[in-house]
């Protein structure tokens, strides 16, 4: 996803997720772009289309408070333009700062996964795979279980799922509460580490893990913290308060249920030097 920042045509947004070949959608349209500069520092890149009279980002340097709700657009998959349009999943709250040089590389061991692949349903979660010799497969959990909670936290979502795992360690047991043909049963999973491999491109993985992690995920300049739980290809959009201001701008998936975000300050610094080394356009 990209952020405009010029009425003329050009977006911000990640520079260590872009390919080969770049076009950018907007207004219903497919436009060839190109590529006019990056930058190391924040891994923000300057993408230029020909357009005209776009909407341009308004930042605001507002703070929130711990635990403030946020807002950002998600992709319904990599190789769309849709967006996804699940409350729950566009929704999160703030943590905090985190300060520049901060590590934030997540080892796959401390990535946790149930083991088992969700679909959302009115009331609630159902269960419609689960990862061979698992943990979860070994429970007594079956697909078409719907999970009514963990550890007595209900999960509704895929939202509050990951959240909750985010929370939890590698090895740690749940209590898988789930509802089967009009009656309710417990069952012990241990959390396991997600497969993830490394392609030619980014970092895919198997279809238990929550979200796709960005492959650069520090270091940053100072950022936000907020559990909104996006994936790679997000990265590049605005994060918004509870008043729909515009206050930072995704720069890294790093596990579910926990993205960082460039400040408005550190994204206007990141422009300067993009502008200052941008390829006329």
């Amino acid at each position: 996803i990209g952020t405009i920042v010029d009425a003329n045509g050009l977006i911000l947004t990640k520079a260590s997720e872009l390919g080969p070949d770049l076009t950018a959608r907007y207004n219903g349209k497919t436009h060839p772009a190109v590529l006019l500069s990056t930058d190391e520092k924040s891994d923000l890149a300057l993408v230029g289309i020909e357009a005209s009279n776009m909407p341009v980002i308004q930042w605001h340097e507002d703070i929130p408070s711990s635990g403030s709700p946020l807002a950002a657009p998600k992709l319904l998959k990599e190789t769309t333009s849709e967006m996804l349009i699940e409350e729950s999943a566009l929704l999160g709250n703030f943590i905090g700062i985190q300060k520049s040089g901060t590590p934030t590389i997540h080892q796959t061991s401390s990535v946790t996964s149930l083991g088992v692949v969700t679909e959302q349903l009115d009331n609630g979660l159902q269960i419609s795979a689960i990862r061979s010799k698992s943990s979860a497969s070994k429970s007594g959990l079956t697909v078409g279980d719907t999970i009514v909670n963990i550890d007595k936290t209900k999960t509704p979502t895929r939202s509050t799922l990951t959240s909750f795992l985010n929370n939890k360690a590698v090895g740690d047991e749940v209590q898988v509460n789930i509802s089967r043909g009009g009656s309710t049963q417990t069952f012990a999973v241990t959390l396991e580490s997600p497969d993830l491999m490394p392609p030619t491109t980014g970092i895919s993985a198997n279809s238990s893990i929550p979200v796709i992690p960005s492959v650069r995920r520090s270091p940053f300049p100072d950022c936000l913290v907020h559990t909104i739980s996006l994936n790679a290809w997000d990265c590049g959009s605005p994060l918004y308060d509870q008043n729909g201001k515009a206050i930072g701008l995704n720069i890294a998936s790093v596990s579910a249920g926990k993205t960082l975000a460039l400040t408005p300050r550190e994204i206007r610094t990141a422009l300067e030097r993009l502008l200052t080394n941008s390829r006329q356009f």
